[in-house]
């Protein structure tokens, strides 16, 4: 069992087929046991994604609603949502500042 934080970019390759939606899958797996970590705004972002994707074609409305219906159940059983306050932010700025290749 690990700690992961998942942002909207990563995320979506659970719900719509990218490249490394096979690590997605497995790492998000129930049964990995991963507290799975992030923040409320990728709701929203998520949403938007998957319907900007029927957009653009890459997939249908009812693949979109689909995926947005999985991600609407996992939002509320599997992921720990952080609160975006300016302390989070300020901190997440930090921590990807000092962790950066």
């Amino acid at each position: 069992m690990a700690v992961y934080y998942l942002d909207t970019s990563a995320l979506v390759k659970r719900y719509a087929q990218e490249h490394g939606t096979a690590w997605m899958l497995s790492l998000t797996d129930v049964t990995a046991e991963h507290d799975l970590y992030t923040v409320r705004v990728t709701g929203p972002e998520m949403i938007a994604t998957l319907f900007r994707k029927v957009r653009t074609g890459e997939i249908s409305p009812d693949e979109a609603s689909r995926s947005a219906e999985n991600f609407r159940a996992d939002w509320r059983e599997q992921y720990q949502i952080v609160e975006m306050t300016a302390l989070v932010a300020d901190k997440a700025m930090e921590l990807a500042e000092k962790h950066s290749p």
